[in-house]
């Protein structure tokens, strides 16, 4: 499966950087312990997942836990560090161990695409204001 990291970014409506990613195999076997489905829809099966950082500017501590399709559409989603509430994390170790929950046969498949970044918390918005999203973009990557 060819990982066009690009489109995992851009079908989802909140922007994210893409820091592991995980392509199913045949190893790879869903566990008896159910996904909480808030999604619109069925959920169509899962074929790869990716943890991602919100480049959102309100929610820079946010990681995400994509649950993708053959083509790399996100279809659900699961979020760590949202303000107000839910489950904690500080590193991509808790993610992958939660997903290992839900799958086994993914240990030893994660592949680091980019390392998570420090959050800058300065009040310094000039960075995000109008237009300059392309540079947030290249900063980030």
């Amino acid at each position: 499966m060819e990982i066009p990291l690009k489109l995992l970014n851009e079908t989802h409506e909140l922007e994210s950087r893409v820091l592991e990613i995980v392509v199913f195999d045949n190893d790879v076997k869903k566990t008896t312990l159910k996904l909480i489905d808030a999604g619109p829809g069925d959920a169509k099966p899962v074929k790869a997942m990716a943890i991602c950082q919100s480049l959102e500017v309100n929610l820079p501590r946010v990681l995400y836990l994509y649950f993708c399709t053959e083509d790399w559409n996100v279809d659900r989603q699961q979020a760590w560090n949202w303000p107000g509430g839910g489950p904690k994390a500080d590193t991509t170790e808790v993610l992958r161990v939660h997903a290992s929950t839900l799958f086994t046969g993914l240990e030893g498949k994660w592949v680091e695409v980019a390392p998570i970044q420090p959050v800058n918390l300065t009040n310094d918005r000039s960075q995000t204001a109008g237009g300059s999203l392309r540079k947030w973009w290249q900063f980030w990557r």
